[in-house]
């Protein structure tokens, strides 16, 4: 029944019949947490309370739910390194709303989760979590996804992150000459060259690369999340080009393990054993902020449309993308204002000289 507080509004209160316990009748039907007088108060229990009666599945709490969608196979993703990502971005929110049914998240709720632009980096995992809650399969545990359509202006990512310049990466790949091991002297200035993704080279066996054909197979990747080889993303094996200054390397590298770069104790290259050879090069090259993503990948997809002039497609299939080369256009490319100014300078300079027009007299 209602009960009256201080403060004049009523709460309300209805047994879960799931844990047995009391709770508010706004956790079930969504709404504020008091009522201004006994009968709305009423009217809102009876309302919850006939929501968990008829459908047991309306008052799976969010942990329950939360439970099975992180070890159930029906929920789980095809890659292992994003259900570890759902888990680590949803298990604070659930900490939080733990005992309240999931249908009992509501506008409300989430404006309270992101109040101040806090936790906006779990949304696009809560809106997978509830989107399944959705589904028939988990029992329309939901009506609609409250994490849905918030238009939150979403992030840049690398698309406003200048790689370095062709002056600092010659400057860093000879420091990584001078100051590291040969073998990470030889990732970076693979990395450099090809545009693989770091994780892709720490996985690189001598038996992906064919001196012959000039090319290399990508066929997996340390994992840094699941601690494991996995396919390469989106599960893509593919074989790209062995450039002329990633072969010279290449072919100089001494074959010290089934790993093409191979750390002092033998073993493949991981974040964290690389990332002591990374800093030095970084910091004596005066580059103290940039990652090694943009140094190498990113680099990569700029020098290759603006200086050598390939076609975003076909860096593309370099790069492991599907969309034709719209993300390296977007994201990677980043097409040069002076570049393109100086071309267009250098084009009117080739041209041939304008024809003269014939003038004819009006008297003739």
């Amino acid at each position: 029944m209602p009960t009256q507080l201080p403060s004049g509004q009523w709460r309300t209160r209805v047994r879960h019949p799931r844990s047995h316990k009391l709770v508010g009748a706004h956790t079930v039907i969504g709404g504020l947490s008091t009522f201004p007088d006994r009968a709305s108060a009423k009217a809102a229990e009876d309302h919850a309370a006939a929501l968990l009666a008829s459908n047991a599945r309306v008052g799976v709490t969010v942990r329950e739910f939360w439970t099975e969608w992180t070890t159930d196979p029906r929920w789980l993703r095809p890659s292992e390194s994003t259900n570890l990502h759902n888990h680590e971005r949803t298990r604070k929110f659930v900490a939080q709303y733990a005992e309240r049914p999931v249908r009992g998240i509501d506008a409300q709720v989430v404006a309270e989760w992101l109040k101040g632009g806090r936790n906006r980096g779990t949304v696009p995992a809560l809106r997978a979590f509830f989107n399944d809650a959705k589904s028939t399969q988990a029992g329309a545990l939901v009506a609609s996804n409250p994490f849905a359509r918030l238009r939150l202006r979403g992030s840049r990512g690398r698309r406003g992150t200048q790689p370095p310049s062709q002056v600092d990466i010659a400057r860093l790949v000879a420091l990584g000459d001078d100051l590291t091991p040969p073998s990470f002297a030889a990732y970076l200035h693979t990395a450099v060259y090809e545009g693989c993704r770091p994780g892709e080279l720490d996985a690189l066996r001598w038996t992906d690369l064919d001196f012959q054909a000039r090319e290399i197979r990508i066929e997996r990747q340390w994992n840094a999340k699941s601690q494991k080889f996995t396919l390469p993303k989106h599960d893509w094996c593919r074989t790209i080009a062995m450039t002329d200054p990633a072969h010279d390397r290449l072919s100089s590298l001494p074959r010290e393990s089934e790993w093409v770069f191979t750390t002092l104790r033998g073993n493949h290259y991981r974040p964290s054993s690389r990332s002591h050879h990374w800093n030095r090069v970084r910091v004596a090259a005066g580059l103290p902020k940039v990652d090694l993503y943009t140094a190498t990948r990113h680099y990569f997809g700029w020098y290759a449309l603006n200086v050598l002039e390939l076609p975003a497609h076909v860096i593309a299939l370099q790069f492991g993308h599907r969309d034709g080369g719209k993300l390296v256009m977007s994201n990677y490319g980043h097409p040069d204002a002076a570049i393109a100014r100086e071309r267009i300078r250098s084009a009117f300079a080739q041209a041939p000289a304008a024809p003269v027009p014939l003038v004819v007299s009006s008297g003739t």
